[in-house]
């Protein structure tokens, strides 16, 4: 299958298959480029991704690809297409998409989903993810940055009371031991790489994904259900 020579030139650090005719061959190189966060992520993975549109780490390998490059609307409309087909293993759909509103400067939203889940879990998910031992770090610093923001918010609000006070000034301690928590995971992510993904597999969904209650004012455009396809 050719490329699309209109599409934008992107100059990885290891030379990529000229067509995506190997999916392993693919994958080996996108989680080197992407696990070593090198820039022109999200156009590295396009290619595979129109060539095996429906395979669930090109596509989570996508969503995290625009986040990356700080693209969440293309991250947001890559996760849907993953949630509406396949079952999470646990939560990596919401951290991923807890990044992806942060980065659009949603964070009220971003925090309810950190509240709703609890950093513990949200961080254990990341060995679910593609690339998820290389960029542990990464994600670990969305997910604080986060928390750090809403207790930014929270405590601009005038305190009522000094025991109210010494609470949220003792809280990022309790956030650092949620992390330490979270690194007991670390053993099993050092298999990650391409050998590892390829005995990852997500179960195809049966019924519907949970609605996220993403507003008409606030929908992405491929968000319709009156849109069949989204690039």
């Amino acid at each position: 299958m050719a490329m699309d020579t209109n599409a934008p030139s992107i100059v990885p650090s290891q030379p990529l298959p000229s067509a995506p005719d190997d999916l392993a061959v693919w994958q080996t190189k996108l989680f080197a480029h992407i696990g070593g966060r090198q820039p022109n992520a999200l156009q590295t993975v396009l290619p595979a991704l129109q060539a095996y549109p429906t395979d669930p780490e090109l596509l989570l390998l996508a969503v995290i690809a625009g986040l990356l490059d700080e693209r969440p609307e293309q991250s947001l409309r890559y996760l849907q297409r993953f949630t509406k087909r396949y079952v999470p293993f646990t939560v990596e759909d919401q951290l991923l998409r807890a990044i992806a509103l942060a980065q659009r400067g949603m964070w009220a939203r971003a925090a309810h989903l950190v509240k709703q889940h609890g950093a513990y879990a949200l961080n254990s998910a990341i060995q679910h993810v593609p690339c998820g031992w290389q960029l542990m770090s990464w994600f670990h610093g969305w997910v604080r940055k986060i928390e750090r923001e809403a207790q930014r918010r929270h405590t601009a609000v005038p305190v009522a009371t000094k025991k109210s006070a010494v609470s949220a000034a003792t809280r990022p301690r309790k956030a650092s031991k949620t992390l330490r928590a979270a690194a007991a995971t670390a053993p099993a992510l050092l298999t990650e790489g391409p050998t590892a993904a390829t005995a990852r597999r997500w179960r195809v969904r049966q019924t519907p994904p949970p609605y996220h209650g993403i507003t008409s004012s606030s929908r992405l455009p491929c968000n319709s259900p009156k849109r069949s396809t989204c690039n």
